[in-house]
């Protein structure tokens, strides 16, 4: 039998952050060499190690996250791994974009950094977590600065073959677009995570005397896969406020085929068969918006899922 889970909420969250309208208006922007746009700094407030591409032109990266794997000493923290932290207060993962948190709960650091080519990198700076201004921060920080304003794309295939009876994953992999539009900026993908599974054997059965009781040969297929299209929009009004909205739409599909022929000693043929299969929906909707209140930054946060 086969057991489905779901689940939907809606959180709402507040949370006030206390920056003064001075430190945050000194360090707001950078202005980068050959750009004429500025790149939201206004988190960062100390001393980095500055990586830029050319260090990384001997491991020919194809994305962000492939460049990030490559600097010595630095650890992707994840939150989709065993030691998540649930909820929006504070930053569980040690990697910011052009000066701002990653903005999703359905995608880890490592997924978002993955769509984007590595091209379009202009350097990643490595912070210490305890002297920037975002809470939670522990340890190492990378920051990740980005060329604003051209749009790309970038496709990745997964696939793998077995010699034991298992069909081979043909479907794997992501196509997604990126970019930046005046003050509006995006990331569209669409992927598939298929997983097939299963093997063949053999087992026999016997008594206590050693006397052989039944001889089976064991079959086993199973198939995985998750299709899904997603989103993440960021949209900088001339005020200061930031508007995040994210989302994804997907779709489970799951199967596992056990097939049990057997002989007993007294040469009766016995076949046992089970077959599981099911198939779930899934959504996502987040976002978030923050904006300043005399002295202080305000973001309200909100979060749909299914």
């Amino acid at each position: 039998m086969f057991f489905k889970t779901l689940k939907s909420h809606v959180v709402v969250l507040l949370t006030l952050l206390l920056w003064s309208n001075t430190s945050y208006a000194a360090s707001q922007s950078r202005i980068t060499d050959g750009l004429d746009e500025e790149i939201d700094n206004s988190t960062i407030q100390t001393e980095s190690r500055v990586f830029e591409p050319s260090y990384f032109e001997r491991f020919s990266p194809q994305n962000a996250l492939d460049m990030l794997l490559q600097i010595p000493g630095l650890r992707l923290q994840s939150s989709n791994g065993g030691n998540s932290r649930r909820g929006f207060g504070q930053a569980n993962e040690n990697v910011l974009l052009n000066g701002a948190r990653l903005s999703s709960k359905s995608d880890s650091a490592q997924d978002q950094l993955r769509r984007i080519p590595a091209e379009k990198v202009i350097r990643i700076e490595i912070l210490d977590g305890s002297k920037i201004d975002v809470p939670g921060f522990v340890g190492l920080v990378a920051n990740v600065i980005v060329q604003p304003g051209s749009i790309s794309g970038q496709f990745r295939l997964e696939g793998s073959l077995r010699t034991n009876g298992v069909d081979p994953e043909l479907y794997g992999g992501e196509l997604s677009f990126s970019g930046k539009i005046d003050e509006f900026s995006f990331v569209v993908a669409v992927e598939n995570n298929n997983r097939r599974f299963g093997g063949l054997g053999s087992s026999t059965f016997k008594d206590g005397l050693g006397r052989l009781i039944e001889s089976r040969d064991l079959k086993q297929e199973g198939s995985f896969d998750l299709p899904r299209i997603s989103a993440f929009l960021t949209y900088d009004f001339l005020s200061g406020t930031r508007l995040n909205l994210n989302g994804y739409l997907g779709h489970t599909f799951f199967k596992d085929a056990e097939e049990q022929e057997g002989e007993l000693s007294t040469g009766v043929y016995v076949l046992r068969q089970n077959t599981k299969r099911g198939s779930t929906p899934e959504y996502e909707v987040s976002g978030d918006i923050n904006f300043n209140i005399g002295s202080s930054r305000l973001k309200l946060i909100g979060l749909a899922s299914y």
